[in-house]
């Protein structure tokens, strides 16, 4: 789609500009029929006619082609959408390794599809939304994969238990309701519940039913007690920790921090441990999956939390007499 979107770009410049060429031969450049420049405005003329009539037919090959793409790769995404969608209403069932591997399979599919949709004009950035769902189930994946990474290397059966309900109580919400004397407790899954409405955004925009209507996605796997929002202190440590991660390919680095903000970050499951160094300080830490990803989510649980905020416009202030 991308090619196609670009190839449309490309024939609409060169028919502006042929456009404004064959308007100055006609209208600006007159030569005598007895001078010789007669000639070549007419040559000049009927070249640059010609390309702009080949732009205009390019243009039209290049906007049917854009259509089709455009649908196909939308199925796709939908297709995989799907696919991810079902896979996931089986999580309190099959819970496992495999599972997880099998979603991250499904995951990557998804994501993959998106990267090939490319819209043609995207003034609201319909676009983005479409990655906003994608992220929504990225963010598990950062949550979890140490830990089932921890899962593959456990062999003990209490371990396992517990470790698989830690990752219960990111997906799963649980809700008690009191009706007179009785307790009732509901339990609903992160991944599929209340998905009705963006999933017919996600219809909606592959009909293109509203191409100016601007779509949130408006939900997030984050909370307060499973993603901590560090301090500037302890962001700057990520920071740079993040940057020899990159430039070594290992989340094992070198870095030197004092031995007390190194244990905050264990705590918070930043990091999953390091190596004393002198003076009490770090010498080697040894990060989790989600540190490549902080900031990013830490911008996706901030926008998610201001698009929570009450609006004030709809609170009074109560009349005193």
């Amino acid at each position: 789609m991308k090619t196609q979107r670009n190839i449309i770009y490309i024939t609409i410049i060169c028919s502006v500009i042929s456009a404004l060429l064959y308007a100055f031969c006609v209208f600006d450049w007159n030569p005598s029929k007895c001078s010789g420049g007669y000639n070549w405005n007419t040559y000049i003329s009927n070249l640059i006619l010609g390309v702009w009539g080949s732009s205009i037919i390019s243009f039209i090959v290049g906007v049917v082609s854009y259509n089709e793409c455009r649908r196909k790769d939308m199925e796709a995404f939908i297709f995989s959408q799907s696919d991810l969608f079902v896979h996931c209403m089986r999580f309190k069932k099959e819970n496992s390794i495999e599972w997880f591997d099998e979603y991250a399979k499904l995951y990557r599919d998804l994501s993959n599809n998106w990267s090939n949709i490319w819209f043609l004009f995207d003034p609201v950035r319909q676009r983005l939304f479409l990655k906003e769902y994608i992220d929504y189930y990225g963010d598990f994946i950062e949550l979890t994969q140490d830990k089932y990474n921890l899962l593959r290397q456990t062999d003990s059966v209490e371990c396992q238990k517990k470790i698989l309900d830690e990752i219960n109580e990111i997906v799963i919400e649980k809700k008690s309701s009191m009706k007179g004397i009785c307790c009732t407790t509901t339990e609903t899954n992160r991944l599929t519940h209340d998905m009705e409405i963006v999933t017919k955004n996600i219809d909606e925009i592959y009909r293109n039913k509203n191409p100016f209507h601007k779509y949130r996605m408006g939900k997030t796997l984050l909370n307060a007690t499973n993603f901590k929002v560090l301090d500037k202190k302890y962001e700057n440590y990520l920071n740079e920790i993040k940057k020899q991660m990159d430039e070594f390919n290992s989340t094992e680095v070198s870095f030197k921090m004092p031995k007390e903000d190194a244990d905050y970050l264990v705590e918070c499951k930043y990091l999953s441990g390091y190596v004393w160094g002198e003076s009490n300080f770090t010498s080697k830490v040894s990060c989790n999956f989600i540190v490549d990803h902080y900031f990013d989510m830490k911008a996706r649980y901030e926008r998610d939390f201001e698009h929570k905020k009450p609006d004030r416009r709809f609170f009074c202030k109560k009349k005193t007499r």
